[in-house]
């Protein structure tokens, strides 16, 4: 307890500095002061009392999740989890949710020998920040996640088909006052309804999957309401009506 003490107002380096006649006095040569660092995933194991425990917004629950790579089920995941038993008899998290680790287009290991790495700088001087972001959701983490030129080519195109169906929705909306200007479901012809109900369901389907944390099928299916349902069907039907009819 008197080292804790000590730690806590010197900080680690109070422990090197320390003799162990300070604390037991005559029976200190009993004992032999060891300089040997303990296990790294002991320190990273206890944050469930260090970090969190300490902040009051926890009030003493356990964190939502514990984040990080596949590698950590016999990492940090597992040492956090055995020291929170020990200590208070049950785990510090409620759930863990792993991913896998960057790979190139052909499944290889990054490297800089190999000359197969991708710089996230180079990609957002290059493409921008929203194409990474793209490919990041795109990409389902629980596999090793490939990157490479062309699959983020594949990004880029995905992204311009749901900014140019934005795009298009938002400038027909220009002036739109939904108080004189939104017409009642039961009013609506039927192709109408149809593409207010694909956005329901597309609203629906992208919360389930948010919850479940498949980002992955966020994209799919956003995707799919932008190229298939829009852009491919409804958007092209209506040009007719949305170019020649009155406004």
């Amino acid at each position: 307890e008197e080292v804790a003490k000590r730690v806590e107002v010197d900080g680690i380096q109070a422990w090197w500095d320390l003799d162990a006649k300070e604390i037991l006095g005559d029976e200190a040569e009993q004992y032999v002061k060891v300089p040997d660092t303990l296990d790294v995933w002991f320190d990273s194991g206890s944050t469930h009392s260090s970090v969190v425990d300490v902040r009051p917004e926890f009030a003493g629950h356990a964190a939502d999740m514990y984040l990080e790579g596949s590698d950590q089920h016999r990492g940090w995941f597992m040492s956090s989890l055995m020291i929170s038993t020990a200590m208070k008899g049950k785990a510090p998290y409620r759930q863990v949710l792993t991913h896998g680790f960057t790979v190139d287009g052909q499944g290889r290991k990054m490297s800089k020998s190999i000359g197969n790495t991708v710089s996230p700088q180079d990609v957002m001087n290059k493409l921008g920040a929203d194409i990474l972001r793209l490919w990041v959701a795109s990409t389902d983490y629980t596999g090793e996640m490939a990157v490479s030129d062309e699959i983020l080519k594949r990004a880029a195109d995905s992204y311009r088909r749901i900014r140019n169906t934005a795009r298009f929705l938002l400038a027909n909306l220009n002036g739109f006052d939904p108080a004189k200007d939104m017409v009642k479901p039961e009013e609506m012809v039927v192709l109408d309804r149809w593409a207010v109900g694909c956005a329901k369901a597309a609203q629906e389907d992208i919360l389930k999957a948010y919850e479940a944390y498949d980002f992955h099928e966020v994209v799919q299916r956003l995707m799919r309401f932008c190229s298939v349902e829009m852009g491919s069907f409804y958007l092209d039907i209506i040009k007719d009506r949305q170019y020649t009819a009155k406004a």
